[in-house]
């Protein structure tokens, strides 16, 4: 498979939000999705590491969304109420998806709930995080 793969994200600067630090917390939260698509697509991936990749993902995420929280309010970015809330609803929906996964649900739901966090997680990004590219001086 090469490195072009359809499932990867490849960061480049059209997916910089001009703030240093959240940009590198983007990047590493893309690098986390890369590696469990390449685990589900190399079928390398078992219900434990699945787990253990999917709470990461999720705990890098609430941490990143608390630091943009801080951010926003201590700026004045006038849209943070709106967007705390996006992020409460998207950590309650993945939490959701996570709880109902137990040790004996088949594999193929793991994925599918991976798929499902890695999609519900990279729009958030791509259509939320993105409307404050170009305020980034006012939240900088």
């Amino acid at each position: 498979m090469s490195a072009a793969s359809p499932w990867r994200i490849q960061w480049t600067e059209a997916l910089s939000v001009g703030v240093p630090d959240i940009d590198a917390e983007h990047q590493h939260f893309f690098g986390l999705v890369n590696e469990l698509n390449k685990a589900v697509r190399e079928r390398r991936a078992d219900i434990l590491s699945l787990n253990k990749m999917l709470r990461e993902i999720l705990a890098v995420a609430r941490a990143h969304f608390a630091h943009e929280e801080q951010l926003f309010a201590h700026h004045g970015y006038p849209g943070h109420e709106h967007h705390a809330e996006e992020h409460e609803a998207l950590l309650k929906t993945l939490d959701t998806l996570l709880t109902g996964l137990r040790d004996d649900t088949p594999e193929t739901e793991w994925i599918v709930a991976g798929l499902k966090i890695r999609d519900a997680l990279v729009e958030h990004v791509f259509e939320e995080d993105m409307k404050y590219r170009g305020m980034t001086v006012s939240i900088v």
